[in-house]
Formats: C-alpha cells, structure tokens, sequence
C-alpha cells in the first residue's frame, strides 16, 4: 500500500509539472539521460551460485552468516548496469523536473543532511559525490523518471543481478575489487598526522579529519558519525574486472527486493524477483512498523556478500539504477 500510494503521489507529481522547464534545466537532463546511457555496463546473463560459496576449492564460505551460503544456481537473463552510483547532482537535477523538491526538502531532509547539489568539493553534497536517497521510494523513483524520459525499461537491480554485477557475472570472489580478492580500507576522513604540540614543541600525533584526501584504498570505511553523510567521489576506486565501481565501498545500495533472512532458501531459480510482499518489519522508536527491503556492499561485513534489511525510509543510503533491456543500448 505504500508503494501504490508513493507511486500515484510520484506519477501527480510528474503530471503537475506543467510551467515550461528553463533551457539549461533541458540541458542538464538531456546530459543525466546521455550520461547514464554511456554509463551502462552490459552484464550478459548466465547461470551462478548466489551466496557465500567460498571459492570452489579451499575455502567453503567467506564470513558471511549461515544465511547467505549459497543453496542453489540460479539464472538471470542478460542486463546493463549502471558503472556508478547515482550522484548528487543527478539525484537533484530528477527532484527538480519531478517536481519534488519541497518534498525532499520539508518531509525528508534532516538540518544536518541536506538534500542539494553544490560545487565545493569539499562539500559532502558535492554533486559528483555518491547521494544518499531519502528513503527507498526515492532511489525507485528515480529509476523510473529514467524510464519514463528515455522509454527504456530502467529500473533498481534486483539483488540477484546486483551480486551477479558485483561478483563479476558470479565469480566465486570475495570482494567487488580488481582481483576479487583484496579488500584496502580507505582511511578517508579519519587519518592520523604527525605535528608539533604548539605548546610543547614536541612531535605529537594527532587525529584530523580531511574531505579532500585522495584515495587510498579500495574501500571507505567509515570511522566517525559526524562524518557519516560524506561519500567518495563515484569512480574514487578501481572497478572490479567487469568495470564496475564501489561495489564493495562507498554507500550502501538500495535494490529492488523486499528483505526476508531465509530468502535463499526459497527464491526463484530464474530471474528472482524477491519477495512479493514485505517479510520482515523494522520498528521505529514510537513503535511504527517500517517494512523493509534489501540493502547490499554492507563495507564492514567481511566479504562481498553482506546485505541487511533497512526500513523503506531508511535515508543513509545510495543505489545505482540497472536495465532490463538483453541487448546493450550502445
């Protein structure tokens, strides 16, 4: 029921826009449109064990709990997925030609966490920066204005194709890294610096916190909450050999499927879609239930094959949009 109402809400939203956009807001749309097409990595579809399945020879499961061993082969037809997570600027530039843009503001924005896209790089809103949805409508939503500008079936990733993507077409890997196997945490934000003790004059260590830092690793693990709104710049990392980035690092993703821990068990072999319905329910402090779906690249997990569930209103997280088309479109 959610759902149906956020999608009647989104499609007024869409239909309300009727003042003429200005000719650079045309601009920027046509190049998120002409950007993300050229973005697209072509996944062709195949049979693969989804879940921790270790690597076929030495290592039976890579640390993931019992409920990600992998329990059958399943088959996905052939795909495109986005190379990055969507940022900033293309989340904002799909707020204003929606129309929704009081709506991130006044529902959803938190004083701290603000929903803009602004030039400073030094900035956690910088609009190449990977963005945090509002909620998973939001992330949806985006998807789907995707669709509807370009006619071709956008949509979030299942979480069978996002593993299948990250896993390199379901290589038997640990991580969504150039190897698939070495994982380097970035040290982002949070770094140690030998200095001088003003005072003193002795050399000190001391802890400080730089948003310009350059890449030092092939993941961002965050280490302080003050921080938690910061993100990499989408690319920051080497792909993994399929040629997508972050997949292990930088935002969690939202994709397509509702949450349910036992899932594995009883998934569709071809093209699973998840739950039809919502399984599992998040309860709030005022003891609201939150139906919740799947979130994937859980950083701190010890491979690729962390997920969680996270209410649909959960704000803390990105996601990258996939396309259901068994062709590529370039």
């Amino acid at each position: 029921m959610i759902k149906i109402v956020f999608l009647i809400l989104w499609g007024f939203a869409l239909s309300g826009c009727e003042a003429k956009p200005d000719p650079n807001h045309l601009k920027a749309v046509e190049k998120v449109l002409q950007e993300t097409a050229e973005n697209m990595v072509f996944v062709k579809g195949g049979t693969f064990m989804m879940g921790d399945s270790g690597d076929g020879k030495e290592i039976d499961h890579y640390g993931a709990t019992k409920e990600r061993y992998a329990v059958k082969n399943i088959t996905l037809d052939s795909y495109s997925i986005n190379k990055y997570e969507t940022t900033w600027g293309e989340l904002m530039i799909y707020v204003k030609d929606t129309g929704r843009y009081e709506y991130f503001r006044e529902v959803n924005a938190r004083e701290d966490h603000p929903y803009v896209a602004v030039d400073d790089i030094a900035s956690p809103n910088y609009f190449k920066r990977a963005a945090r949805a509002p909620n998973w409508y939001e992330a949806e939503g985006y998807c789907l204005w995707l669709a509807e500008k370009t006619g071709l079936p956008y949509a979030l990733p299942t979480e069978a194709q996002w593993e299948y993507a990250a896993r390199n077409r379901g290589e038997r890997v640990r991580y969504a890294t150039h190897d698939g196997m070495t994982l380097v945490l970035d040290d982002y934000l949070y770094q140690e610096y030998l200095t001088s003790d003003p005072a003193t004059k002795e050399r000190v260590y001391v802890k400080a916190y730089d948003p310009l830092a350059l890449p030092k690793g092939n993941a961002y693990g965050l280490t302080v909450s003050e921080y938690e709104w910061y993100s990499r710049v989408v690319g920051s990392y080497p792909p993994n050999k399929l040629g997508v980035h972050d997949m292990s690092g930088n935002v969690q993703e939202w994709v397509r499927d509702w949450y349910e821990k036992d899932h594995y068990k009883k998934m569709n072999e071809v093209n699973p879609q998840g739950p039809s319905e919502p399984k599992e329910w998040y309860e709030t402090y005022d003891k609201e239930l939150i139906p919740e779906k799947v979130k994937r690249d859980w950083v701190n997990s010890s491979s690729i094959y962390g997920r969680k569930g996270a209410g649909v209103y959960d704000w803390s997280n990105g996601f990258r949009c996939a396309l259901n088309s068994p062709e590529p479109i370039r």
